[in-house]
């Protein structure tokens, strides 16, 4: 993950469009951290804070080669909002950053549902190549344009993907991409000028998601598959929460705390839980009506858990 863009991931980090629409304030922000020396890891950090403010405060400038520096300080103030002793819990990330991750885990696990993906969750014909490694780019760049238009201000802002031809998407995707990198202060040297497939992997390994879809297994099975209703996930969170629900483009999320208790306890045999807690969530999507419910449901459960688990360990 490169630190310049950090701020593509994670909420509490501001991106060079939103900073730009609002420089003063996030000038004094910068100034609010420069006594606090515990977000602060490095000698040069105090300095990067007090040049970043004066610019943008004085100057209504953004001086792009202080981001790595600047976004692995709010990282760490995001770290000690949820745990102000060891700073060991990750930041919230931004919605559309799940998305992008989760649809490409799912292509990931079955590259058979790229088509479904493309239909489905982008609103891109799934006619679409029938080359498999050009089936793979296109989803690739699809997903990234869609996480990228969220963004105000950026090069993605509000344009609808699926408007483009589909054959032209990689690579309108991919030049859009280096108009990115030039916005953080990147660039990708002599790699600009490679194939859009490899701009695109590049980019999700520079925001920590690996591109690994195995595009020979794109189309391998003739059997009619679909997203499944219940997916199971892990977040990191404080001890006492047990699972966090979500329900994104009409699926449920399961995501159990991989720091809770029980489930270290259950650890020891991990293949075991994603099967529990898919069939707990199929077993609970009759109650999204009620998620309230359902969320209050995981609480007790999470706590006599913890209750029972800490039992035995004494």
């Amino acid at each position: 993950m490169k630190e310049a863009l950090l701020s593509l991931q994670y909420k509490g980090i501001r991106t060079p469009w939103e900073i730009f629409s609002d420089p003063t304030t996030f000038g004094w922000q910068c100034r609010k951290y420069l006594r606090w020396t515990a977000v602060q890891t490095h000698a040069d950090d105090r300095a990067a804070l007090k040049s970043m403010a004066d610019s943008l405060i004085d100057d209504a400038s953004l001086d792009t080669k202080l981001l790595p520096t600047i976004n692995r300080i709010f990282e760490r103030v995001q770290r000690w909002r949820k745990d102000k002793e060891n700073f060991s819990i990750e930041p919230d990330e931004r919605e559309n950053y799940i998305d992008l991750k989760r649809n490409i885990a799912l292509a990931i696990e079955n590259p058979a549902l790229i088509t479904e993906l493309l239909s489905l969750r982008l609103n891109i014909a799934s006619s679409g190549p029938e080359n498999d490694d050009d089936l793979v780019t296109l989803f690739y760049a699809a997903v990234i344009a869609e996480f990228l238009k969220d963004f105000k201000g950026g090069p993605f802002c509000d344009r609808k993907i699926h408007s483009i031809d589909v054959k032209t998407i990689p690579a309108v995707v991919a030049k859009g991409l280096l108009d990115v990198y030039r916005d953080f202060g990147l660039g990708l040297g002599r790699r600009e000028k490679e194939q859009p497939l490899d701009i695109l992997r590049t980019f999700l390994g520079d925001i920590g998601i690996a591109a690994t879809i195995k595009s020979v297994r794109a189309r391998e099975s003739s059997v009619k598959l679909s997203i499944p209703a219940a997916i199971v996930e892990t977040v990191e969170a404080l001890d006492s929460v047990f699972v966090r629900t979500s329900y994104r483009q009409g699926k449920l999320y399961i995501a159990y705390n991989t720091r809770h208790p029980w489930v270290i306890a259950a650890g020891s045999k991990p293949a075991d839980l994603p099967a529990l807690f898919k069939a707990i969530g199929e077993s609970t999507l009759s109650m999204l009506g009620d998620k309230d419910t359902l969320d209050l449901f995981f609480d007790h459960l999470g706590t006599s858990l913890a209750r029972t688990t800490r039992k035995h360990e004494k």
